[in-house]
């Protein structure tokens, strides 16, 4: 195994299994089995069949060699003709998973996903990646862990954001609840519903294009008060333009960030005053240390 420690061996993580194995050895077929990262990509596999048969046989061969693999990456790629094709999320045992990564899957339910996230003892990074124009079956995603600190949360727009134009058709809602959470990310988020809460622990949270609308029974702003007083307890904030503007200078009962000590967010419109614009997080932040503004003005009297 010595060829494989130090920076090469972190170097060759990063590559599909075959060429990082490869390039130690043209004997690959007898050493990839000892390669501590794996990486198998569907595509490379004459059918979809002949994979899952691959796997199959990884398995039931790493069980019986009880192989430790410090990283995992299956590409499985859906073709139109593969209407079966569902990723099912069985009952399976991985103690040591820490680090978790979904993007752009077909999940069987709410309940599977949620299942899947939450049932791991040592799972601390969840991060998932949704699309816009094909519905992975999920109406609701629930994070709810007792382990988990680090949580990403992204809609995929497609090219040129196109799938945007069938979104509307569906009616999302996005709830968490995990009192060990320290670190939140949310790029393109565009659930209708948001319920978070019990948020106890948090260093930073980053804000990007978080879509804010009028949920069941709630007003935009109403929906963005809850959300604001369940991340209320954080230290870092990041807050991209839509957010900054729509809800956090305009919701009038927003709660007091006590904890909260760096703030960035963009503005990135004529009509906000400079003035107006810091007023409010010193407000609301009584021990704010230190605020960035990225802004961008049509309207040289904004700066004003």
């Amino acid at each position: 195994m010595g060829p494989y420690l130090g920076p090469m061996r972190k170097i060759l993580l990063y590559l599909p299994t075959k060429k990082a194995v490869s390039v130690l050895s043209k004997r690959w077929k007898s050493l990839w089995l000892s390669f501590p990262g794996l990486d198998f990509d569907s595509e490379e596999f004459p059918n979809y069949n002949a994979f899952v048969s691959f796997m199959d046989r990884f398995v039931d061969f790493s069980r019986e060699r009880k192989s430790c693999l410090h990283k995992l990456k299956l590409s499985i790629q859906k073709s139109w003709s593969d209407q079966y094709r569902i990723t099912r999320l069985e009952s399976i045992s991985l103690p040591r998973l820490k680090t978790v990564h979904l993007q752009l899957n077909v999940y069987a339910n709410d309940a599977g996903l949620e299942s899947f996230i939450s049932s791991y003892p040592a799972h601390e990074d969840f991060s998932i990646v949704r699309s816009v124009d094909i519905d992975d079956n999920v109406n609701v995603l629930r994070v709810h862990s007792q382990t988990l600190t680090s949580l990403s949360v992204e809609f995929d727009l497609g090219e040129w954001g196109l799938g945007l134009l069938c979104f509307g058709q569906r009616y999302l809602g996005l709830w968490i609840d995990d009192p060990r959470f320290k670190y939140l990310n949310f790029k393109h988020e565009l659930s209708d519903s948001k319920t978070i809460s019990n948020l106890n622990s948090l260093v930073k949270v980053n804000f990007v294009g978080f879509y804010m609308s009028h949920g069941v029974g709630l007003s935009k702003q109403q929906m963005a008060c809850n959300v604001f007083t369940g991340i209320s307890r954080v230290r870092d904030l990041i807050i991209s333009a839509d957010i900054f503007i729509d809800c956090y200078l305009k919701e009038e009962s927003l709660p007091q960030f006590c904890n909260l000590s760096c703030l960035k967010a963009e503005v990135c419109s004529s009509n906000v005053k400079i003035r107006e614009t810091l007023q409010k997080p010193f407000e609301s932040c009584p021990n704010l240390k230190s605020i960035f503004l990225v802004m961008t003005c049509t309207n040289p009297r904004a700066l004003t």
